[in-house]
């Protein structure tokens, strides 16, 4: 199966290209760059992987929890891609891609990632089925430690590098493992169903309120 995937929710842009067993992987951590990347990125993983965009099966996204625009951009060119060529999407979120990134023998995974202004996501896997154990939350940075500790399984933390201090940097590319799980699973949806999954409201939301 050859799947696009496009992860531009979290601190880097991640991009792979899935061709069956091969992978074609792109890693930029200049966030700010995702818009203007992502397009000749996907071109050009899909010249070196010797086929084009009408050849893919599938596309795939990350709908976060992440960054408010990084999600929007994402979520806009894979669904963009599905609408135009009448592809079928797939969607993971980014505990998924942060617990992937990693390999351990530990019973479980905690994904942290930042979530910006003092404050991170959290999402526990069961280990090595990637079930999902604690759903993608949001909480403040200075309670992530307490969360840990609380935990009496053996556990990994699988973290973005502004988290790092909690776990490890993962340096494997979770996103390509993650949507192959997802598509082993049959879990595909129509591009109209791709949903960002933002769990905190957005800092101009924030600000309204008070």
């Amino acid at each position: 199966m050859r799947i696009l995937a496009v992860n531009t929710a979290g601190l880097a842009t991640e991009i792979a290209l899935i061709d069956g067993d091969r992978t074609f992987d792109y890693r930029d951590d200049r966030f700010r760059q995702a818009s203007a990347e992502l397009m000749p990125v996907a071109d050009r993983l899909f010249r070196d992987a010797g086929f084009t965009v009408r050849d893919a099966d599938a596309f795939a996204v990350c709908v976060g929890p992440g960054s408010f625009t990084g999600i929007r951009i994402g979520l806009s060119a894979v669904r963009a891609f599905c609408f135009a060529l009448g592809k079928p999407a797939i969607a993971v979120n980014m505990g998924e891609v942060l617990a992937y990134n990693i390999l351990t023998d530990a019973d479980s995974i905690i994904s942290v990632w930042d979530a910006g202004n003092g404050f991170a996501y959290l999402a526990a896997y069961e280990n090595p089925t990637m079930h999902e154990l604690l759903a993608p939350r949001c909480v403040k940075e200075n309670e992530v430690q307490a969360f840990l500790s609380e935990i009496d399984e053996p556990f990994a933390v699988s973290t973005d590098t502004k988290m790092r201090r909690f776990g490890t940097v993962g340096q494997e590319f979770g996103l390509a493992a993650a949507v192959r799980a997802r598509a082993l699973t049959g879990a595909f949806v129509g591009y109209g169903q791709l949903l960002p999954q933002y769990v905190r409201k957005s800092q101009a939301e924030e600000n309204a309120r008070d």
